[in-house]
């Protein structure tokens, strides 16, 4: 396999309806909420292919589910970006599917990121900023709810990172930070951003205009 320096992973469910996004579901309903969780996907997918990372791969419970279709390179060949790489995530909780697919990664790429899709503070300057920090180390990017949006590791996965973690807490960006320091690990720490779980953190953005469907 040919080797690249970098590669960035986007970490996502397939937007079925019913299946994503299940505390904003309990607001929104799972009609408008699935149409949400599709704006957010997209919006990921295309923030990666514009950034500066050699390549992306999107891993997924579903890689053939027809809303990817548009990322993929018979469907790009006359559109502006990058390709699309789709995967299947493999493994029996979150932190042993996220290790897997960077370990799988970190193969053929000196250095890869993993984000998630429900971030739209989010951008492609600070992606471009992470594909640069990453050629020294690695990187994680906190999110206001005490989770992280993006983690990346440069040459090496350290697997502590991901073990005995309480997925879903408020502990997780903190508990995963103590990980890198008790692995003397350097790890640099990137301001923190608001994802999209609940409608709180849906009103929030919606006021601020980063969100375009309205409730």
């Amino acid at each position: 396999m040919q080797s690249v320096d970098s590669t960035l992973i986007v970490f996502a469910r397939a937007p079925i309806l019913g299946q994503v996004k299940t505390r904003l579901a309990r607001s929104l309903g799972d009609a408008m909420t699935l149409k949400v969780y599709e704006y957010l996907l997209a919006n990921a997918l295309e923030m990666a292919v514009a950034s500066q990372f050699d390549r992306v791969c999107c891993y997924t419970d579903k890689p053939d589910h027809i809303f990817f279709n548009h990322w993929l390179p018979q469907n790009r060949q006359h559109q502006q970006g990058r390709t699309v790489i789709m995967a299947t995530q493999s493994g029996d909780d979150l932190g042993e599917r996220m290790l897997t697919a960077i370990r799988q990664q970190l193969l053929s790429s000196e250095s890869v990121a993993l984000m998630g899709s429900d971030c739209l503070q989010l951008d492609t300057a600070i992606l471009n900023q992470v594909a640069l920090e990453l050629r020294q180390q690695h990187v994680i990017i906190p999110a206001n709810d005490g989770g992280y949006v993006l983690i990346g590791f440069k040459k090496e996965a350290e697997h502590s990172v991901f073990e005995s973690i309480n997925w879903g807490s408020d502990q997780v960006f903190s508990d995963t930070l103590q990980k890198f320091k008790s692995a003397a690990l350097a790890c640099k720490q990137f301001p923190s951003l608001q994802d999209i779980d609940t409608i709180e953190d849906y009103k929030c953005l919606k006021k601020s205009d980063q969100m375009i469907i309205g409730l």
